[in-house]
């Protein structure tokens, strides 16, 4: 949509009721009455010029926001510059204190620690997953060897096995994340013995 021409009477008469709409509503004023007092024809057409003001405010904000960022993201590196040449020149500790905290704050200047801070909360909810699943499935091996009357000797054979076959699974999973093809957990292999 082409830019509003600002400057006829009619869009400044438009800008202006769209003002003092927003005006009414932050204090307190429900849209009858916004409509009533700025002279809308209906409810609707105060509710959508106070939406259209909000929606402009958030654009221009977030323009000047981006703007000021840039602006803020130049600066940054030209005294990163400077300070690393220092550092790089003179070998000096202060300019490389210097240019570790510049970095440091152009990190937060784009949210790059949060996004390391989000990183790291789902590796950690993905651990407390999957040691979640791990006591099931522990419950679910002791319950069945319960089940199946086996010796002690035999539950530890049991367990010594998947343990072993965890084990080796999470190895072949680190070195090829393809999965390795349908296997029954009913069928044991040849090499494990249950007595």
């Amino acid at each position: 949509m082409p830019p509003l021409n600002r400057t006829r009477p009619s869009q400044i008469k438009a800008l202006e009721m769209r003002a003092e709409a927003v005006k009414l509503r932050k204090m307190g004023f429900g849209y009858p009455q916004i409509a009533d007092r700025v002279g809308y024809n209906s409810r609707q057409a105060a509710h959508q010029a106070v939406t259209t003001a909000l929606a402009e405010i958030r654009e221009h904000t977030a323009e000047s926001a981006d703007d000021l960022r840039t602006l803020e993201a130049e600066r940054l590196d030209q005294l990163w510059q400077i300070a690393m040449t220092e550092a790089i020149t003179n070998r000096d500790m202060r300019a490389i204190d210097t240019a570790l905290r510049i970095q440091d704050r152009r990190a937060k200047l784009f949210g790059l620690d949060k996004a390391d801070e989000r990183m790291a909360a789902a590796i950690e909810a993905n651990a407390e997953a999957s040691m979640a699943q791990a006591r099931v499935l522990f419950t679910i091996i002791q319950a069945a060897m319960t089940r199946a009357n086996l010796s002690p000797d035999q539950q530890q054979q049991m367990l010594t096995a998947v343990v072993g076959e965890i084990e080796t699974n999470l190895q072949v999973a680190e070195l090829d994340p393809a999965p390795a093809g349908p296997v029954s957990p009913m069928e044991p292999d040849d090499d494990t013995e249950i007595d």
